[in-house]
């Protein structure tokens, strides 16, 4: 190696001199001073100042949550749980009978090891629990108690007695609430207490007794018995008989509470006191086999609440009679609802059913107009001329006022009507097109009679009725409409070419019309369907209600939701056009389809619907505009 290329270690840096162990050990645990700390001994402090901050904040911290924590448990009666506890009880009987004096008991207990302050107990009473006596009586009205303090190991009662109106079955629910401070506490608690009682039966007994068997036409007599099995008194009670549409209600012993009405009212009922009625009638033509006559006994309450105590019912076989008719109305034996200016058909068949012959049979109908008013029938119009009846020619019935009249005079056979004779009458009644509410009812009930005098060898002269038809006269609701260009003052009221024109738009007005007095209506509606050519434009007006249009469906509907009988007329309009193309030259244009009217009547319950026609360019109510709907090029 030459010299040039020797390693030059006089030019390099001085290298870190090599320490040793001991240095080394020296460098790491002198303090600043340069000393070495005495390492037999463990004691010196080796954490900044710092770090002590942070333990001690956190040392405080601790005591802070338990603090807190402590007195969260406090404030909820975590410590008073087993030193300050209000024991409460409801004592009474569980099942009871409505009518029945029964007490409860509501007893409170101190068991804890401190005062109760600001004692109060609040009553919540069962619905149809009536308060008779209260030991002590309570505070207020609201039947509160202010029992004040309660010192440890105290206790405390107080008892309500009373009687129980309630519907059966029921299931009602007694409430006490106390109200209490513990001592050394500004917090109040609460206690509740309830009791489930169960109403499975009443003190009133009900039993109804009948014939197990009776003929058509026979006098029928029913008794209803009540009796309070109780130990206190009974008020205010309704016995009720549930009687089958084929019995004839005559007359009752008591009379009925109100008329018409199978009701009567009891003031008041003594314990063991027993009180019956005795209800009168019979069974008409029509009824046939098991009828089922039935009996309630309820407690009335204020604002007419019904409390229903107690239902039984007794069965009587009811045996075909000689003679069988039926009254029948628009071929239905039902009571119905018809229009005004509506014809009623009018059938009575009948028929001798036994093996005996019937003398003198005369059949009778007489027309009942509700509250006392005119009857709604037109006679001039009626028709009572009945059909040819096997083979016989009839004159028409005998009218005296609103009663009609078949004998042997009108039709011969009744003079002696053989066994498996039968027949049938038919004429027709109109109603009147139009009725004035404050002078003619708007309903009248049928009532069908046969009377006859011998049945064979036998005189047995008696009446037998079939039963009742009520016809309820539905609302005069009429409606109409038309399509204007001009009023009647001669103003427009549509725009564009009159008559139309090919490729111009026209607008025209179309009305709706509304009238009715008799009843008041419900969700009234008219409603039609805009044909694909004509356009909504938008411009509407209604004197009631609300008038939309669908764009999908196309559908223009007026709607009125409640239509009073003071409002007699109303009216809706709204606005069409029409951009003829050549393909309607020379006719009108159909500017809507049918519209159907649809309303309900709140008396009768029936729901009323008619339909007008459909409107075009034509306009015949429209004396400016008449003869120019037609379409021209």
């Amino acid at each position: 190696m030459s010299p040039e290329s020797k390693p030059n270690h006089a030019s390099a840096p001085d290298a870190a001199p090599k320490l040793s162990t001991e240095d080394e050990l020296r460098n790491i645990y002198s303090e600043q001073d340069g000393q070495l700390p005495d390492l037999t001994k463990l004691d010196k402090q080796t954490g900044s100042g710092f770090r002590r901050f942070l333990l001690s904040a956190l040392a405080v911290l601790i005591v802070l949550s338990g603090i807190a924590w402590a007195g969260f448990f406090v404030w909820t009666k975590g410590f008073f749980q087993s030193n300050d506890i209000l024991i409460a009880s409801i004592e009474g009987p569980t099942q009871v009978e409505s009518g029945e004096k029964v007490t409860f008991t509501i007893r409170y207990q101190n068991t804890g090891q401190n005062p109760l302050a600001n004692l109060d107990l609040k009553l919540n009473l069962p619905l149809g629990f009536e308060l008779t006596e209260s030991v002590p009586e309570p505070n207020s009205d609201d039947l509160t108690w202010l029992l004040g303090s309660l010192t440890p190991g105290s206790d405390g009662a107080i008892s309500v007695s009373g009687v129980f109106r309630s519907e059966v079955p029921n299931t009602q629910t007694f409430q006490a609430l106390f109200t209490y401070r513990p001592a050394n506490v500004s917090s109040d608690f609460q206690s509740i207490e309830t009791l489930s009682i169960e109403i499975n039966n009443s003190v009133l007994e009900l039993a109804i007794t009948g014939p197990a068997k009776a003929l058509a036409g026979d006098e029928v007599t029913y008794a209803i018995d009540v009796q309070n099995t109780g130990s206190s008194p009974v008020k205010d009670i309704r016995i009720s008989a549930l009687i089958p549409p084929d019995f004839i209600f005559a007359s009752s012993e008591p009379a009925p509470s109100a008329p018409d009405l199978a009701q009567w009212h009891i003031e008041s009922l003594e314990p063991n006191e027993q009180r019956s009625v005795t209800l009168i009638g019979s069974y008409t033509s029509s009824a046939a086999g098991e009828q089922t006559l039935s009996a309630e006994v309820a407690l009335l309450e204020e604002n007419n609440v019904v409390l229903t105590q107690k239902q039984t019912e007794t069965l009587t076989d009811v045996l075909g009679g000689t003679i069988m008719f039926h009254l029948i109305i628009d071929g239905g034996t039902q009571s119905l609802a018809a229009d005004p200016g509506k014809n009623l058909l009018v059938s009575i068949d009948y028929a001798n059913n036994g093996n005996e012959t019937i003398e003198d049979l005369i059949l009778t109908l007489e027309l009942e107009p509700a509250e006392g008013k005119q009857l709604p029938i037109n006679w001039e119009a009626s028709n009572l001329e009945p059909k040819v009846i096997e083979g016989e020619a009839a004159r028409p019935a005998i009218r005296q006022g609103n009663t009609l009249t078949w004998d042997s005079s009108i039709i011969p056979g009744f003079a002696s009507l053989a066994p498996n004779s039968e027949g049938v009458i038919d004429f027709i009644m109109p109603i009147f097109e139009s009725i004035d509410p404050a002078a003619a009812a708007d309903s009248f009930t049928y009532k069908l009679t046969a009377h006859l005098s011998k049945v064979g060898s036998i005189v047995s002269p008696r009446t037998i009725e079939s039963t009742p038809l009520t016809v309820s006269i539905n609302s005069d609701l009429r409606g109409g409409a038309e399509v204007r260009y001009f009023d009647d003052a001669g103003q427009p009221l549509g725009s564009g070419e009159l008559p139309p024109k090919v490729d111009q738009t026209t607008t025209f007005r179309v009305f709706w019309f509304l009238e009715n007095s008799l009843h008041a209506l419900e969700d009234v509606r008219l409603t039609t369907n805009l044909p694909p050519d004509v356009a909504w434009t938008g411009g509407t007006h209604t004197d009631i209600g609300t008038l939309e249009y669908n764009n999908t469906t196309r559908l223009v509907t007026w709607k009125i939701d409640k239509l009073p009988t003071d409002v007699k007329e109303a009216q809706a309009y709204f606005d069409v056009a029409i951009t003829p193309d050549e393909n309607d030259v020379g006719a009108f244009v159909k500017l809507t389809n049918a519209t159907s009217i649809d309303a309900l009547d709140t008396k009768t319950r029936d729901n009323l619907a008619s339909a007008l026609d459909i409107l075009t360019t034509e306009m015949p109510t429209d004396e400016t505009a008449r003869g120019q709907g037609v379409v021209i090029e």
